[in-house]
């Protein structure tokens, strides 16, 4: 019986990609890729400010655990103990202390030497926004001394935590973990004695002292009768000869600082407590208050939100304030001027900032 013969097709011949077909592929991988990392960069920059966001919140945690255990009060400087021999630089007894933090009177493991760290020079130091005023360590930009225990385990560098530093400040938490390793072991630059704090006042380390991403509102820490102005920013407060705005330390300021109970703040949902002070989730802006800036706050309600303060913070006009008008307005370049929002405020701690 014939069986029919079946042949096998011919194989084609194997080969590789032509130029071109190379070319296109690369072309297409490298337009995909230009497509992408624009995406992929806004998404790491959003995890970030929700990570910053995150930190706000602990802030406004810290603010209640510290209220329930200090006479429903805001965070503050400790009260002086009084006595004759610290009255001349802390104060009376149950007064505010003007310094703290000071090797006579620690607190929550710092120790500085004396007098210790200042209180508040001013409401309003436009100076200490200048690179050269740095060594200034005072209550607003040094809270973490006060506020830590009610966030943080630990004391003194135990205690400086990454939630006091924003996910993208990568050379602020450089520096910050420089500081907490000087305090362990030493450092001969910037000069640290093992375990003892340097003088905040120093130049040389001044800078290294304020290395945490976050200020505290100093209207928080005072009466709220020194924030009362009239449109022409006139201070309508009681004795207002005692006020030089921008001049350092100001002779009399000190009756001004109180401990402010929480029920002080007509509106907790729109008054910030804590901000993020440079705009390290936007590289092209340098300050809070400029347009485009991305900042998280934490507020006095205990809330926390990613906002931008130029678009979304009160204008300074009265008419959108709880109360008069008090604000100083920043300028860049001598020919921009920014409003700004959260290093002074509206109506003090009884206004509104958003």
């Amino acid at each position: 019986m014939h069986r029919p013969t079946h042949h096998e097709p011919a194989r084609r011949a194997a080969r590789g990609f032509t130029l071109i077909e190379l070319l296109v592929v690369v072309s297409i991988v490298a337009l995909l890729i230009s497509i992408l990392l624009p995406a992929v960069g806004a998404v790491r920059r959003s995890a970030r400010i929700a990570l910053c966001t995150n930190n706000m919140g602990q802030h406004g945690k810290g603010v209640l655990n510290y209220a329930a255990s200090n006479q429903d009060t805001l965070p503050n400087a400790p009260r002086s103990p009084g006595g004759s021999a610290i009255d001349t630089v802390y104060g009376p007894r149950g007064s505010t202390q003007a310094y703290f933090a000071s090797r006579t009177l620690p607190l929550n493991g710092f120790e500085f030497p004396s007098p210790g760290v200042l209180t508040m020079s001013s409401p309003g130091d436009v100076n200490i926004l200048n690179a050269s005023s740095w060594a200034n360590l005072e209550a607003w930009n040094g809270y973490w001394i006060f506020l830590s225990e009610y966030m943080t385990d630990g004391q003194g560098s135990q205690a400086l935590a990454d939630v006091f530093i924003s996910p993208s400040a990568v050379s602020t938490r450089t520096n910050w973990a420089g500081l907490k390793q000087g305090l362990r072991q030493g450092s001969s630059s910037p000069p640290i004695s093992r375990g003892v704090w340097p003088s905040p006042y120093s130049a040389a380390f001044g800078p290294a002292m304020q290395l945490g991403s976050y200020r505290y509102v100093t209207c928080a820490m005072t009466d709220a009768r020194l924030y009362t102005t009239n449109a022409q920013g006139q201070l309508l407060g009681p004795d207002p000869s005692n006020l030089r705005w921008g001049s350092g330390v100001t002779s009399g300021f000190q009756r001004w600082i109180r401990r402010n109970p929480v029920s002080a703040v007509d509106y907790p949902s729109n008054k910030a407590l804590f901000w993020m002070w440079n705009a390290w989730h936007d590289t092209e802006r340098e300050a809070w208050f400029e347009p485009g800036a991305t900042i998280p706050i934490s507020l006095a309600d205990g809330s926390a939100r990613a906002v931008q303060p130029f678009a979304d913070g009160l204008k300074p006009v009265p008419a959108q304030n709880s109360g008069p008008l008090l604000s100083i307005l920043f300028t860049r370049y001598s020919s921009i001027t920014y409003p700004g929002h959260f290093f002074m405020t509206f109506g003090g701690i009884r206004g509104r900032d958003i």
